[in-house]
């Protein structure tokens, strides 16, 4: 890792012949974006949500993954305790993503202009969503 400068994130920096994008002060190769067998993935959580440990996190998810595992993969890295739940929705919609569906269908439908599939969760049994939260998401995104 020495000699990759750690920069804001979101900025897109040039290291020899390389282009990175940097992400929680990593840097990911952009190639991510355009490779067919990655999907990726911002998290954002609900304004009900009292967990913020996953709010602005990025995945480079395998595109064969079903949601169901990688969801699973969040809750364990969230350290819910048992009876604690952590619900998800897709683009601020009401959408909740069916389990059985590989992230690369899941690109296909829901895929930002940014390439990011853009996930928001929540602690809370409730709607995670409402039109006025959904424009000031939006606002946040573009």
């Amino acid at each position: 890792m020495a000699g990759r400068p750690t920069r804001n994130s979101g900025e897109i920096t040039t290291q020899g012949n390389e282009e990175f994008v940097v992400i929680d002060s990593l840097m990911m190769e952009t190639r991510y974006s355009r490779n067919p067998n990655t999907v990726l993935v911002m998290m954002f959580q609900s304004p009900h949500t009292r967990r913020r440990d996953l709010d602005g996190r990025v995945f480079v998810v395998p595109s064969r993954v079903s949601f169901e595992v990688f969801s699973a993969n969040l809750r364990s890295m969230a350290n819910l305790r048992e009876g604690q739940v952590l619900n998800f929705a897709i683009d601020g919609l009401d959408t909740v993503p069916r389990g059985s569906r590989s992230m690369d269908i899941l690109r296909e439908e829901f895929v930002a202009p940014d390439g990011f599939i853009h996930i928001i969760y929540s602690d809370e049994h409730q709607q995670l969503w409402n039109e006025q939260q959904e424009q000031a998401w939006q606002c946040r995104v573009m």
